[in-house]
C-alpha cells in the first residue's frame, strides 16, 4: 500500500486560511469540496431538520475532504511519471470529458455551465484541473488495483439473482388515442366550467360529428395519420401514441387504456364516450414480457460489477492515503465547510424555513 509520507514524500496538508487547506504544493479550498457534493447537501436540506442537515453535511464533507486530499496526494506523482504525449492526450481527455458533461446535462450549452460553477464560487480552470486530477487519479488506482478484482461465477450469479428484475421485461401494448374532447370544441377563451349549458351542448354535438369523421377516415388512412389530423390531445404529433404500457393508467385514461389489455394488435375501437370527450382507441405494438437469461447476462455483470469493485477499492484506497497525512486543524476547515454548505443552502425546503 502506497503510504503518503514515504512514498510520496513531501509534508502533510496544512491551512493557510480555516477555509483553505495546503497539500504539498496544491491548495485544497472548502468550495472545491463542497462542489460534488451540492445536490446532495440541497437534498438532504430538503429532507432533514437544521440539526440534522448539520449533522449529515459534516459526515459527507469529512468524507469528501478525505477522498480529495488522497487524490491530491497521488496526483502529484503520478503526474510526474506522464510523459509528455501522454500530458498532451489528457489535456484533451478532459476537454472531452467537459464536453460530454455539457451535452448531458447543461444541453450543449458552454455558458450555462460556467453559470453553474460560477454559483457555486468556481471558475472553469478550477473545473478543469479538478477533471484532470480525477482522470489522472482514476487511470493511478486501476494500474494499481484492476489486478485486485476478481470475480468468480457464484459472484456473478448472485448479483444476477438479486438484479433478476433488470434482466426482465414485462409485457406492454402500445396505446394509441384519437381524442376529442368537449373542451377543445368550445368558442376560444371559454372554460367547461364556465360556459352555459346551450354552449357545452353544442361542444358535444361538434366533438361527435368530429369523431365520427376521424372514425370514417380511418377506413382509408394508418391510425397515426388520422390522429394527427383529427387528434385534440396531447399526443396528436406523435400520431395519437402513448408509448408502451403494463397496465392500465390512472383517471381519466384509467377505462380508455384498460381496452387495449383486450385488443388484439392493430385493433380499433368505436367511437366511446366518456364524462370528458369522445375517443377512438387502438392496441399499438405488442412487446411479448422479455427475460435475460444468466448465461446471455454474464458479461454485462462482469462489467457492472467488477466497475463496482474497483469503485470501492479506489475509495478505500485512497482513503487509507488520506488517513496517514497529518492535517492539523481539520476541524477548523470542515466548520468552514459546514458554514458555507449551511448558508448556501438556506432557503432549500423545509429546514430553512
Amino acid at each position: 500500500m502506497l503510504d503518503a509520507a514515504d512514498s510520496l514524500g513531501g509534508e502533510g496538508p496544512r491551512s493557510i486560511a480555516a477555509d483553505v487547506l495546503v497539500v504539498n504544493e496544491a491548495t485544497l479550498t472548502a468550495v472545491e469540496v463542497l462542489y460534488p457534493l451540492w445536490g446532495r447537501l440541497e437534498e438532504s436540506r430538503r429532507r432533514q431538520t437544521p440539526e440534522g442537515f448539520l449533522e449529515s453535511a459534516r459526515r459527507l464533507i469529512r468524507v469528501q475532504i478525505q477522498q480529495d486530499v488522497g487524490s491530491i496526494l497521488i496526483y502529484g506523482e503520478a503526474l510526474a511519471r506522464l510523459e509528455e504525449r501522454h500530458k498532451e492526450a489528457l489535456k484533451q481527455a478532459v476537454g472531452q470529458a467537459r464536453e460530454r458533461r455539457i451535452a448531458i446535462e447543461f444541453g450543449g450549452s458552454s455558458a450555462k455551465l460556467e453559470r453553474e460553477l460560477k454559483l457555486r464560487g468556481l471558475t472553469l480552470a478550477q473545473y478543469d484541473a479538478r477533471l484532470q486530477r480525477d482522470l489522472v487519479v482514476r487511470d493511478y488506482a486501476r494500474e494499481r488495483l484492476d489486478p485486485q478484482v476478481t470475480l468468480s461465477r457464484d459472484d456473478l450469479l448472485q448479483y444476477y439473482e438479486q438484479h433478476l428484475s433488470r434482466f426482465q421485461s414485462p409485457a406492454t401494448r402500445e396505446l394509441r388515442l384519437i381524442e376529442a374532447p368537449f373542451a377543445r370544441f368550445l368558442p376560444e377563451d371559454t372554460t367547461w366550467d364556465g360556459a352555459t349549458e346551450a354552449l357545452r351542448n353544442q361542444a358535444r354535438l361538434k366533438a361527435l360529428r368530429h369523431i365520427r369523421t376521424a372514425a370514417e377516415t380511418l377506413k382509408q388512412h394508418p391510425f397515426d395519420e388520422v390522429a394527427r389530423e383529427y387528434s385534440r390531445g396531447l399526443h396528436a404529433e406523435q400520431g395519437g401514441s402513448w408509448g408502451q404500457i403494463g397496465k392500465p393508467l390512472q383517471p381519466p385514461y384509467d377505462d380508455l387504456s384498460r381496452l387495449i389489455f383486450e385488443y388484439s394488435e392493430g385493433q380499433t375501437s368505436e367511437p366511446i364516450e366518456t364524462p370528458r370527450g369522445w375517443y377512438l382507441v387502438q392496441c399499438g405494438k405488442i412487446e411479448p414480457e422479455r427475460s435475460v437469461s444468466f448465461s446471455q447476462a454474464q458479461e454485462v455483470i462482469r462489467k457492472e460489477l467488477g466497475e463496482e469493485r474497483f469503485n470501492a477499492l479506489a475509495n478505500t484506497f485512497i482513503q487509507r492515503l488520506a488517513a496517514k497525512a497529518t492535517i492539523s486543524n481539520i476541524e477548523e476547515f470542515t466548520a468552514a465547510a459546514v458554514r458555507l454548505a449551511e448558508a448556501r443552502t438556506r432557503g432549500t425546503g423545509t429546514s430553512a424555513e
